[in-house]
């Protein structure tokens, strides 16, 4: 990448707080100079090459800085709003350099209130405001009322980490818990029943945390009725177990830390 005097980074990201994007120098939109003797290249794989690239870069959690630990909280949604990246010209704030700049991700700015703080340094009942990068569109953390969030922090400012994140329901007792309790395997098999996580537990949700059978087909309705973790009531499904918010994030830390301060 060198040879070919291509930049990629999370420039405004990391410079400004503003999101992701591509920074390639100006002279890629002609022709590129290689210095290895092959002879000229073509914008278009020149381009291809540095998107490439910058995806890779861009992983969920790229590091900021070395032994990083998680912001780890649960929030209920307050507001989120659109940033706008436009691609095209610009001109780099450190180098002077004229490059083409290419938006990556759909950019946004979240504020949650902040309910249960399980590691770093916010302050319950207080809100916090990150940036949010999704390739995909809108991010499905903020569809919900409250979520537990995973965030990086970095001058101040703090990043979700990309597509990381679990929904989390209040229960009965005053604490916060997801609904279900199949573990995760990735080596699980398919032929298999999902195993339940080892801490799983009977759970009462407060509100109730319910799914609608009003238009469900009869499949749907009789798998739920071999599910240990609802029970049908009337027209409706209603989650009976789950696992709380500390033990998910236990067994979501060590993959945490591996993303935020990889390099």
């Amino acid at each position: 990448m060198a040879n070919n005097r291509l930049e990629f980074a999370l420039a405004r990201q990391t410079r400004t707080g503003e999101a992701p994007l591509l920074a390639i120098p100006r002279d890629v939109r002609g022709r590129t100079r290689m210095s290895n003797g092959v002879g000229n290249q073509s914008m278009r794989t020149s381009l291809m090459i540095a998107i490439a690239a910058a995806v890779s870069a861009m992983a969920p959690g790229f590091a900021f800085g070395a032994e990083k630990t998680p912001t780890a909280f649960v929030g209920s949604f307050v507001k989120i709003v659109s940033i706008e990246c436009e691609s095209g010209d610009a001109t780099d704030a450190e180098t002077g350099e004229a490059v083409v700049v290419l938006c990556m991700d759909a950019l946004y700015q979240a504020t949650y209130r902040v309910e249960r703080v399980l590691e770093g340094k916010l302050v319950t009942d207080s809100e916090v405001t990150f940036n949010v990068a999704d390739h995909y569109g809108f991010p499905k953390f903020a569809e919900r009322k409250r979520a537990l969030i995973f965030l990086d922090e970095h001058d101040g400012n703090y990043y979700h980490i990309k597509y990381q994140w679990v929904p989390a329901f209040r229960t009965s007792e005053g604490d916060f818990a997801q609904c279900g309790c199949e573990a995760e395997d990735e080596n699980e098999d398919l032929q298999k029943a999902p195993e339940s996580s080892p801490d799983c537990r009977l759970l009462s949700f407060s509100p109730a945390v319910t799914r609608d059978l009003t238009h469900s087909s009869q499949y749907v309705i009789d798998k739920l009725r071999t599910d240990l973790d609802y029970k049908i009531r009337g027209d409706r499904a209603e989650c009976v177990r789950g696992i709380l918010v500390e033990d998910v994030y236990k067994r979501l830390r060590p993959e945490l830390m591996e993303n935020i301060n990889a390099r």
